[in-house]
């Protein structure tokens, strides 16, 4: 579970302060080395690669296109599942996270997307060194990552 915890791996850019009690508690107080750095850093959520409103997809590959230095437009982008079509060998060790035997595996991953969500937001995004495309959109996807989806499933069953 500790994959999930994308903001560890973020902090240790050294773009925010870390002085606050608040900001800690949200990283859990890691011990990882924080080697601060003066790279730039293109921020993106998953959902945008394959965002369907046309318009702000085109922003988001000028804005990369800017930020990586090239001229030439990048295509469309897609992002694809290894998962989409797998053979039925692996299908049998698939899991339904939101099977209630996963409950307390969903519960840590839940407070892992939770504090995310809540350090890139209220700490990370305010660097002067790191950029975004479209940041409301961008806010609104990691506000996703608060919410637990099979709570949509629950209520619908």
């Amino acid at each position: 579970t500790n994959r999930a915890q994308y903001h560890h791996a973020l902090s240790r850019f050294g773009k925010t302060p870390m002085t606050s009690k608040y900001e800690l508690d949200l990283l859990d107080h890691h011990d990882m080395s924080v080697v601060p750095s003066k790279a730039k850093v293109f921020l993106i959520e998953i959902s945008q690669i394959s965002d369907t409103n046309e318009t702000r997809a085109k922003i988001f590959r000028d804005d990369l296109k800017k930020f990586i230095g090239i001229s030439s437009d990048l295509p469309a982008m897609k992002h694809e599942s290894r998962n989409q079509y797998p053979d039925a060998k692996r299908k049998e060790r698939f899991m339904n996270i939101c099977d209630e035997q996963y409950g307390p595996l969903r519960e840590i991953l839940m407070d892992h997307g939770k504090k995310a969500s809540k350090w890139i937001r209220k700490y990370f995004l305010k660097s002067p060194d790191v950029f975004v495309s479209s940041r409301e959109f961008l806010e609104e996807q990691l506000e996703t990552w608060t919410v637990d989806p099979c709570d949509d499933i629950e209520e619908s069953s």
